[in-house]
């Protein structure tokens, strides 16, 4: 079962989202060839690729190191709990996301993280790809913040394939073709709610942090309709 829930997953995970993005990429770029939206410009698009591939280079440099880092803290755990149950997923998935969102929270807050994450935000266009317009040196510090979750009990594998399917939908919501989701609004991230994060409005600065769950903004008060 370790080889299930371990590095084996993390692939599998990126395995499945590879084919996913390309397509959802390319229907966003033909209906907005078709409607004549004028969302995609080729510098822009190419600028988020090289972006996306210098953040995955240092991201695989960094590996070893934020694992090892993690696993350190899951050694001596103050917790001990059962990766083969539904709850302890559910569990690993919400505190996964609560703890990118205070990683969201300090990017914005801090000048010197800004400094980082303001490559995300710098762009004038917004589709799916801006998604992938990756803070560069994020996986230098990214593991601190996912570290206290193995130091509670969770195996860093869970904690890094609960990320990277958060990952996942937290780059589907960067797309100005969906308009509103029901009732999904109430509690989830949507590309409503992720508009307002990009927004350079004053009243939208360092709103709607979160990458999942819109529940955390509610909670501390960073919430923007």
């Amino acid at each position: 079962m370790e080889v299930i829930f371990g590095e084996n997953a993390l692939e599998g995970v990126y395995a499945w989202a590879i084919p996913l993005h390309a397509t959802v990429i390319l229907a966003e770029m033909v209906y907005s060839s078709i409607h004549k939206a004028q969302l995609y410009s080729k510098k822009d698009l190419f600028t988020n690729i090289y972006l996306a591939l210098m953040n995955f280079g240092l991201d695989l440099i960094m590996k070893a190191f934020a694992m090892a880092v993690m696993f350190f803290f899951y050694q001596n755990r103050i917790f001990d709990f059962n990766i083969n149950t539904w709850w302890y997923w559910l569990g690993c998935f919400m505190m996964t996301d609560l703890a990118y969102y205070f990683h969201h929270l300090v990017d914005h807050r801090s000048r010197l993280f800004w400094a980082v994450h303001i490559t995300h935000h710098n762009s004038e266009y917004f589709n799916l790809t801006t998604g992938f317009r990756s803070p560069v040196f994020q996986p230098l510090y990214r593991y601190m913040f996912f570290s206290p979750l193995a130091f509670l009990g969770f195996n860093p594998w869970s904690i890094m394939v609960c990320y990277a399917v958060g990952q996942v939908y937290g780059t589907l919501v960067h797309t100005q073709t969906v308009k509103k989701m029901g009732v999904l609004e109430y509690f989830m991230v949507t590309p409503s709610h992720h508009r307002v994060h990009h927004g350079c409005n004053v009243k939208y600065l360092d709103r709607n942090m979160g990458m999942v769950f819109i529940i955390w903004d509610k909670i501390f008060g960073t919430f923007e309709a």
